[in-house]
């Protein structure tokens, strides 16, 4: 009897070990774990705090307004010198000749003209791959086609949104002379500034090489006598 008792009593104290350990094992499994997930909390804070700095540095870039549009030139006669030698070229008839109040209307036509021409260097040759006669060469397109006789056009505005023999310049016939979206993004500043200094520099008569007969100007080969220029191709 006594010998079943100590069986029983080794029994008890075994299962109680068994216990015992298993508890510990389990102490440190759970410990284990919670220090893994306290890593990950952790590692996920910093990410967030991260991601938060990037934000705020990325919220401080300022995109550069064109310099062009908000400084035109200082001599008002200069100005208006400028604007009336460029449409004097042009191709119009006496009832298609600009009107101006004579209150700032030469100054205001000339700062739109810019943009319409800026607006079209920018889409066509905006990149850093194009040179700075390309860009000219595109404004110059567009001024020579003004003064074609084979467009019904008369002003830039025209020949942009309803040119003839066919609407040039993608979806300007549709949505008015506007920018890209993409040209409010500050990376592209540089690429619009200079397209506004290249159509600010070419109407006041500091034109490309090509001559007033070219008036194509594409990605591909249009017209004859072609000049392939950064990609762009112009043609008579």
């Amino acid at each position: 009897m006594r010998r079943r008792n100590n069986l029983y009593l080794m029994l008890l104290i075994f299962i109680m070990l068994t216990l015992a350990i298993i508890f510990c094992a389990a102490m440190l499994v759970v410990q284990d774990q919670s220090e893994t997930m306290e890593q990950q909390q952790d590692l996920k804070a910093v990410r967030i705090r991260e991601k938060q700095e990037t934000m705020i540095e990325l919220t401080t870039l300022t995109y550069a307004e064109p310099r062009a549009y908000e400084n035109p030139l200082a001599d008002e006669e200069n100005v208006k010198a400028v604007i009336l030698n460029h449409y004097e070229e042009a191709r119009t008839d006496a009832k298609d000749e600009p009107s101006y109040d004579g209150k700032g209307g030469l100054e205001c036509a000339f700062k739109e003209d810019v943009e319409r021409l800026a607006c079209v260097i920018y889409q066509e040759a905006g990149g850093d791959a194009c040179c700075d006669l390309c860009r000219k060469r595109v404004a110059d397109v567009v001024l020579n086609r003004v003064k074609d006789p084979r467009f019904k056009g008369t002003t830039i505005e025209e020949i942009l949104i309803d040119g003839d023999p066919a609407p040039q310049w993608g979806l300007y016939s549709v949505t008015g002379i506007v920018w890209p979206e993409k040209a409010s993004y500050p990376e592209e500043a540089e690429a619009v500034q200079r397209a506004w200094d290249t159509a600010f520099d070419v109407l006041e008569g500091n034109h490309s090489d090509l001559t007033e007969d070219y008036i194509w100007c594409a990605e591909f080969p249009q017209g004859t006598d072609t000049i392939e220029c950064c990609g762009i191709y112009f043609g008579k």
